[in-house]
């Protein structure tokens, strides 16, 4: 989204996010782009800068602790848009990643779920075989099971 590369610049601590991503990790584009989007619509959502959040955190121990509730709210918010599981912990990651690679190391009280909240993907083959036992108990299916044995000879 080329409208993150001016609020990435504008913010000396978006920068440190990537250049700790480069240089400490695989330097993944999509990583580093999750990442910022995550710091964006935190920052939109509180109404401030990244590093104006980052300032205020480090002169006060009770503005830190706001932020971090004010995280959870944020991810209530999140989940109150139906956000997929797996998009709502990629922002948390993001604003995780803008406090600890400027110094300040949060920890939320629980754990964000990262389960598929789509149920129309393809069965595994566990569940396959579990619904066709299921089926073969009821009497609704029957199995044919035909061996042939290769010659080997012929």
């Amino acid at each position: 989204m080329p409208s993150l590369i001016p609020f990435a610049f504008e913010n000396e601590s978006v920068l440190r996010i990537a250049s700790y991503l480069l240089r400490h990790t695989t330097g993944s584009k999509a990583t580093l782009y999750q990442y910022v989007f995550g710091v964006h619509r935190i920052s939109n959502w509180i109404k401030k800068r990244p590093d104006e959040i980052l300032r205020e955190s480090l002169l006060d121990r009770k503005s830190l602790e706001r932020y971090v509730a004010s995280l959870d709210d944020f991810v209530g918010d999140l989940q109150a848009e139906g956000l997929a599981p797996g998009t709502i912990a990629n922002h948390v990651k993001g604003v995780k990643a803008l406090f600890r690679t400027n110094g300040v190391e949060i920890v939320l009280p629980y754990r964000l779920p990262r389960r598929v909240k789509y149920s129309d993907r393809a069965p595994t083959s566990t569940k396959r075989y579990m619904r066709a036992y299921a089926l073969v108990a009821r009497g609704l299916l029957e199995l044919k099971l035909e061996y042939t044995i290769p010659n080997f000879f012929d």
